[in-house]
């Protein structure tokens, strides 16, 4: 079983195996000399059985192991998955790459912007605005006013927002504070911004708040445009629209798809937005697990619908390749999925429960030379995500948490819909020009 651990509490110093009562696989830790049987090494905290069943050299580095297994005189070379000169399994934590998909962010990071959501420089937390300062939706830190900061203004006020900077004014006659103050108008509800009775906002309206939009209680949140991959011809100069969190087209209101740009994030926009592609071929519709996709696959794709953001996106079709997940691979090419991570045949996923027992679903960053082509949901083997911290569980930095996501010094799962987390709602969050879905408070 490929469930991590924390390692430290199982694995003695040096050279050394265990056996779990509970398990059918050997725990090891390399040393000089490899501890597994012979025809195994000891391969990302496991005795593995060699691809090419035999003790000596094999036809490739298997990774993170300490030692040469192609003999070619380099040892654990392909763990630098971004090639920016830290591993991801360095020996020494305050050297190991906290996110080793995106050459960007290493430890000791000249630059480290606060309000991108990204602990770009691996110190274990991300810059913050300056004291009396706060994150703008547009980006950036700003002083903080009645638009974007809630508790501004008092019960017995309202954002003008009509003027620079939006201010507080006293609340008139005219205003509501309530639903119930705007029954005499139906299917109208009371504005948290604007303090008057107004029709709920529809996916892809512009918003400021979760409250501006409609059937907010059955899932409707005010998305970040950037997040959504949305240009500035779809939603003029709107900082964020009424979207909700989605695996597929199924969990959309009527009218609207599930867009998945790529960006990480996904969410509910106006089929006329994306109902084609700048040649006019037909959007794929987007995925979030195997069986979103009847007898296709959900697999990652540069279709034609997504040029606009020149992203990559899991959608349904075709498989890429023959390889089914769980499986070596050197290639995305090779898997069914398109997906291949750190050696490894992935599967989309939208939450957990869409991987394998000791599999979790997790965020990944997809990269080609220097660039960051695609952010989606794939299953990843524990000993990867290299964390034990559960949702909710306090940690430092992503590596501390199963899922690999630290959030304000607290383990969250990501997730497709709200479904997927419980008391929290899936929605999502930032992390440098990426995005993650993950589950957070109301």
């Amino acid at each position: 079983m490929r469930l991590a651990t924390s390692l430290a509490t199982l694995l003695l110093a040096g050279c050394s195996v265990l056996v779990q009562p509970t398990e059918d696989r050997v725990r090891c830790m390399a040393g000089a000399t490899d501890p597994c049987p012979s025809g195994q090494r000891c391969v990302d905290g496991f005795c593995t059985s060699i691809p090419d069943g035999g003790p000596e050299c094999g036809e490739r580095e298997l990774g993170c192991n300490g030692i040469d297994d192609n003999c070619n005189g380099t040892i654990d070379e392909g763990s630098d998955v971004d090639e920016d000169g830290f591993t991801w399994c360095a020996e020494d934590p305050s050297a190991r790459d906290c996110r080793d998909e995106d050459p960007t962010i290493y430890p000791g990071a000249p630059s480290d912007p606060p309000c991108d959501g990204a602990d770009n420089d691996c110190s274990g937390t991300a810059a913050e605005c300056a004291s009396g300062q706060f994150c703008h939706p547009a980006g950036g830190c700003r002083v903080p006013d009645c638009s974007f900061v809630n508790g501004i203004c008092s019960s017995a006020e309202r954002c003008d927002v009509t003027t620079q900077p939006p201010t507080c004014v006293n609340l008139t006659p005219d205003n509501c504070t309530t639903d119930a103050e705007c029954a005499s108008a139906a299917g109208t509800i009371c504005d948290p911004v604007f303090r008057t009775c107004m029709l709920p906002r529809q996916p892809g309206e512009a918003c400021t708040e979760d409250g501006q939009c409609d059937g907010v209680r059955a899932g409707a949140r005010c998305f970040e445009t950037a997040a959504l991959g949305l240009r500035s011809s779809d939603v003029g100069d709107a900082a964020k629209v009424c979207s909700r969190a989605c695996c597929t087209d199924t969990d959309c209101p009527s009218g609207t798809a599930c867009w998945a740009p790529g960006t990480g994030a996904r969410g509910c926009i106006p089929v006329a937005m994306i109902a084609a592609g700048p040649q006019g071929a037909p959007a794929d519709e987007a995925c979030g697990q195997a069986s979103d996709c009847g007898g296709g696959a959900c697999a990652l794709r540069d279709s034609p619908a997504y040029d606009r953001t020149t992203r990559w996106a899991l959608t349904c079709g075709a498989p890429v390749g023959s390889t089914a997940p769980g499986a070596y691979c050197t290639s995305p090419s090779q898997c069914a999925s398109g997906i291949c991570v750190r050696s490894y045949c992935s599967a989309a996923c939208g939450s957990n429960s869409d991987c394998i027992a000791e599999d979790f679903c997790s965020t990944v960053w997809l990269s080609t030379a220097d660039v960051v082509v695609g952010v989606v949901q794939a299953c990843v083997y524990g000993y990867f995500v290299n964390g034990s911290g559960e949702h909710g569980d306090s940690c430092l930095t992503d590596l501390d948490c199963r899922a690999g996501d630290c959030i304000e010094g607290s383990c969250v799962d990501v997730c497709c819909t709200d479904a997927d987390c419980g008391a929290d709602v899936c929605r999502p969050s930032r992390d440098g020009e990426h995005w993650r879905m993950l589950c957070q408070e109301r």
